[in-house]
């Protein structure tokens, strides 16, 4: 059997970012890090190759027109998805590996595709999202437009083989609570 992959999925200003950061500096749970494609600019502190794959939207274009994706999306105007090559290359990894997916598609098809996935949904409550995107110092329209996608983005959690609940100063819970979730999940599928 391949090795699981790990899917952390969510709205925007859920947390699923810095829960996964954790998640691979943490000593309690090994776990690698699946580098997905973008096309957006890079924030200065992001490194091409650890963060994403930054590709020109040209660039990305092209990989799609030559079938390198299996998954690919469009969000907030920017192109995001993962190679073919690199999840074969992630399944036949030792340690699983853990991506991030903002969009109900991808996850969908990962599940389906790679039956032994494992999809962890990071939620918190509205207020606290709203909260969160206003510190990003997002303009009112990419806001709205994150906020206009929660709805969707809730479907993930049916499809959740764990629930974190990423709670506002309780950052260290959530961290905790996904290390033994996935602990038990990993062994389950191995």
């Amino acid at each position: 059997m391949s090795t699981p992959l790990i899917i952390i999925a969510g709205p925007s200003g859920a947390g699923k970012t810095t829960i996964a950061e954790n998640l691979l500096k943490s000593k309690n749970i090994k776990l690698k890090r699946f580098t997905t494609c973008t096309s957006r600019p890079k924030r200065t502190n992001e490194k091409d190759g650890r963060d994403y794959h930054f590709l020109t939207k040209k660039q990305f274009e092209q990989a799609i027109n030559k079938g390198e994706f299996f998954e690919w999306a469009i969000s907030f105007k920017t192109y995001y998805g993962n190679k073919l090559a690199d999840i074969t290359k992630a399944q036949k990894a030792k340690i699983p590996s853990l991506l991030v997916i903002g969009d109900i598609k991808g996850v969908k098809k990962f599940q389906k595709s790679f039956p032994n996935s494992l999809i962890v949904y990071i939620k918190t409550d509205r207020k606290e999202l709203l909260e969160r995107l206003k510190e990003r110092k997002l303009n009112k329209e990419q806001t709205k437009l994150r906020l206009s996608k929660i709805n969707n983005d809730i479907k993930v959690e049916k499809l959740a083989d764990l629930i974190i609940i990423n709670k506002n100063g309780h950052l260290d819970q959530s961290i905790t609570q996904a290390e033994k979730g996935l602990s038990k999940l990993i062994k389950a599928k191995s």
